[in-house]
């Protein structure tokens, strides 16, 4: 469940990691997006992968191990598929980066998504997939 506040520390936490590098394992696009749902519902719903990986393959595993293999499967877990036009702030989104999968936080009419050049923006309409965090 979101904090009263989310809004405002979801703010705060996308303001705070703008100049934070990409590292696996650490802040890759999967560990931003759970740290921000911990910061607006305080649940970690990454904690069976924290400090399990430090490579793209080494994440690759983890997925397989503690989902199906897939990141959208890793969100399913722990939230509920929602049509993409239905997605709000809060809500995180799949896209595909180089045609592959990556997730971000809906925030206003962007996507933020982590990737190997830092926290960056996308359009909404670049999300193919989309989970509520009520």
């Amino acid at each position: 469940m979101k904090k009263n506040n989310w809004p405002t520390l979801l703010a705060h936490f996308i303001e705070s990691r703008k100049a934070e590098p990409f590292e696996w394992g650490k802040n890759d696009c999967c560990l931003f997006v759970a740290d921000a749902v911990e910061c607006i519902t305080g649940t970690d719903y990454a904690s069976a992968y924290r400090g399990s990986y430090k490579t793209e393959l080494g994440a690759y595993r983890a997925l397989k191990k503690q989902a199906d293999g897939t990141v959208a499967g890793a969100w399913s877990q722990h939230f509920d598929e929602i049509p993409v036009n239905d997605m709000g702030r809060g809500d995180v989104a799949l896209v595909l980066v180089e045609n592959e999968p990556a997730v971000s936080i809906c925030f206003g009419a962007k996507l933020w998504i982590v990737s190997k050049e830092g926290l960056i923006t996308l359009p909404r309409s670049q999300a193919v997939q989309a989970w509520r965090v009520a």
